[in-house]
């Protein structure tokens, strides 16, 4: 990929997307039967967890 990409997606901030936690939350409410007695890991890049 030629830097002239990497410079354009950078600048239009569109390569990126994010769900917001409220979204999650709402939609998990339909799911709770199926994550009874389940661990959920969810990756992390905030650098906090050891």
């Amino acid at each position: 990929m030629p830097r002239t990409d990497l410079a354009v997606a950078r600048n239009a901030k569109k390569d990126e997307f994010y769900t917001q936690l409220d979204d999650i939350a709402k939609e998990l409410k339909y799911y709770k039967p199926y994550f009874r007695d389940k661990v959920v890991l969810c990756n992390c890049d905030d650098g906090t967890y050891p």
